[in-house]
């Protein structure tokens, strides 16, 4: 089941699992340790309430974990315990197994502990090159791998004690989690160890700056930086969070820019090892905040217990870095730590106009939902977040002007002369282009070129030709993280059913996509960082004649409609792995998902497709339903005419379509 390592951890059993197995233990472990803070549970009846699917396959490892957890626990209460109460509530698991478990939790280590690192030291397959920071969780180095000559930084920890064996264990586990994590947003883990007593991480080497640097050196940052910045570590975020890690240490100093422009978050996993402790007193608060997190940035709700952080502590977090960024200053500050905390908790929510001029009230407004006292009046989630800062990016250099109550009323009861002179003459022109409009024959195309002509004088059938080989679109600029309310539409001519096909896939942390399969089924495909799937349905692409074909995406639930009705799909296991945030229609280039599908190209004639979030219209039943423009609708991309190898966006966002293999010869009915 397991085998005995230099450093005590059962690491096989634990590291073949798959990252979100890994997150499953972690969720466990977590919920009994919070069962202990309460009372003295019974570890094989809560144990017993592991029922679900997901878990029981688990339960080996999880077992192990658990008995780890009790151990420290019943001793720390001198409660019974001993390998043999553990065999006889656990005989599956083997004496040999647990004395190892007792062993290990019980007994500290003999080794002789490292002292400080010096330059050229060597750590494991590691040299130390230089010292490059401290902090509250350790010291941090710059270090070179002895036989790849790859650049790393050593986090070195504090703050556990060294004898703590189980400790030790669990930070094992919190950083190999971590390390499963890939996302350009947050810094990649390499690898964690024990070397005597001393426990570190290694992690990417990202040259660069946090942004408590760049602050202090050149003050408070360009609005749109500002802004952009906060979406990135949004989007990073919200992958963590999708993936069950809370940060809870969210700062300006653990955001990294890189030398790409690229923001990266730092200390993801650690903080949440770090911040288990048991004593949430005032006096524990003031000497332990370097564990608990940073109180110009805290939530009140982590203040007052960390095991009450979320992902709307995060949040909030985060909303208090986006106002230091903007104005040089968090939004609470005070004499000491314990005024800081109070004022997070009864102050009223500072207004970052009133420190920086320029900022629009979209901006403004962000900030006073993510500094909201109550986490339920937050945004619902990191996704959220990130969706309203590339919104309010767009617009952040136009800050709204309002008039007082009584200009507008005044202005509209006492119209100006100028006004009304320009009134008359507006109103004049209008009848005289109505007459002359409406008295030629091609009435329609000259409408069209003021705009004016009806959406149904568009013509349904026309579209761009797919070739099945090579041809394919994509979205330019497109970064949209999936929201938990999303609908794919398109409107299709099939002209064969061979597949496999994707018609419109939504890559990024979470991926949705349409599709038709080998045997020419249509059917829809979700990932969403807990499970990877895909639904199918028994209906068949329908050769020559256009069809309308949907997914809608509800939480983690999804729907397949086929000319709006809904249909009935089946679902299987299917493996999809994160990548970069875009959308591709017609099919998936080389490269395009991290995994080999090898060829998945549409032939056939592509219409149009609507990309909808947040209040969801009804699924479209013909072509011409997807003409129209609600207020949710993301992206409307239209193929009755096309401008070389671009196509053409008519929502209000005006997206950068390319076509790619697809001569503009092809865009025609």
């Amino acid at each position: 089941m397991t085998t005995t390592h230099p450093d005590g951890d059962d690491r096989t059993a634990f590291d073949s699992l798959s990252p979100n197995a890994m997150v499953l233990v972690n969720q466990w472990c977590d919920k009994f340790e919070q069962c202990w803070r309460e009372g003295s549970p019974s570890l094989s009846e809560f144990v017993a309430t592991i029922d679900d699917v997901h878990s029981k396959p688990l339960l080996p490892v999880l077992c192990l974990e658990l008995i780890g957890i009790d151990i420290q626990h019943r001793q720390l209460r001198a409660l019974e315990c001993s390998a043999e109460y553990y065999l006889l509530r656990f005989p599956q698991l083997g004496k040999q197994e647990l004395t190892r478990v007792f062993d290990e939790v019980t007994s500290g280590t003999n080794d002789n502990t490292s002292g400080p690192l010096r330059p050229k030291q060597q750590l494991g397959d590691y040299v130390i090159q230089e010292r490059i920071g401290s902090g509250g969780m350790g010291a941090v180095y710059r270090a070179e791998h002895r036989l790849m000559g790859r650049q790393v930084a050593i986090k070195v920890l504090s703050g556990r004690s060294a004898n703590d064996r189980t400790s030790q264990r669990r930070f094992l586990r919190e950083v190999r989690s971590f390390a499963m994590l890939s996302h350009p947003n947050i810094i990649s883990a390499f690898d964690a160890r024990l070397d005597g007593e001393l426990m570190y991480l290694v992690t990417e080497w990202a040259q660069g700056e946090d942004l408590a640097v760049k602050v202090a050196r050149f003050g408070p940052l360009p609005i749109q930086d500002s802004l952009e910045y906060t979406r990135q570590a949004a989007v990073g975020l919200r992958y963590a969070h999708d993936q069950g890690i809370i940060h809870r240490d969210i700062k300006p100093s653990n955001l990294l820019l890189d030398s790409q422009g690229t923001i990266k978050v730092l200390d993801l996993g650690l903080s949440r090892w770090l911040t288990d402790v048991d004593d949430t007193s005032e006096e524990s608060i003031t000497k332990s905040m370097h564990l608990l997190g940073t109180a110009a940035y805290m939530a009140p709700e982590q203040a007052r217990s960390p095991v009450l952080s979320n992902q709307q502590s995060d949040i909030y977090s985060l909303g208090c870095t986006l106002y230091f960024l903007l104005t040089g200053t968090p939004p609470y500050t005070g004499a000491n730590v314990v005024d800081v905390l109070f004022s997070h908790a009864r102050d009223s929510i500072p207004d970052v106009r009133r420190l920086r001029d320029g900022v629009n009230a979209g901006t403004a407004d962000l900030i006073q939902s993510m500094l909201a006292k109550e986490p339920s009046q937050r945004p619902a989630s990191m996704a959220a977040v990130a969706l309203e800062l590339a919104n309010v990016l767009g617009d952040s250099t136009k800050p709204a002007i309002v008039k007082p109550a009584s200009e507008i009323e005044r202005s509209l009861s006492h119209p100006q002369p100028l006004n009304r002179y320009l009134l008359g003459v507006f109103l004049f022109a209008v009848v005289i282009l109505s007459i002359v409009i409406f008295s030629r024959p091609n009435a329609g195309g000259l409408l069209g070129a003021f705009g004016l002509v009806a959406a149904s004088k568009i013509d349904p059938s026309a579209g761009i030709t797919m070739n099945g080989r090579s041809s394919y679109g994509k979205i330019d600029g497109f970064a949209e993280p999936l929201p938990d309310s999303t609908l794919l539409e398109a409107s299709i001519t099939p002209h064969s059913k061979s597949g496999p096909a994707n018609l419109v896939t939504w890559t990024g942390d979470r991926i949705l996509g349409l599709f038709i399969d080998q045997s020419g089924r249509w059917g829809v495909s979700l990932a969403d960082g807990i499970d990877s799937f895909v639904e199918i349905s028994s209906e068949q692409a329908r050769l020559g004649h256009q069809q309308v074909i949907g997914a809608r995406y509800n939480g983690r639930t999804v729907e397949l409609f086929i000319d709006g009705r809904l249909v009935r799909t089946s679902r299987n296991s299917y493996k999809m792995i994160s990548n970069e945030t875009t959308i591709y229609f017609g099919g998936l280039p080389p490269g395009a998902l991290p995994l080999d599908y090898g060829t998945r190209f549409l032939a056939g004639k592509l219409h149009r497709i609507r990309i909808s979030t947040g209040d969801l219209p009804s699924p479209a039943a013909s072509t011409t339903d997807l003409l129209e423009i609600p207020e949710s609708t993301l992206a409307l991309i239209q193929f009755s005419e096309t401008l070389g190898n671009h196509a053409l966006d008519e929502s209000s966002r005006e997206w950068h379509v390319r076509l790619f293999d697809m001569p503009a010869s092809q865009a025609t009915p």
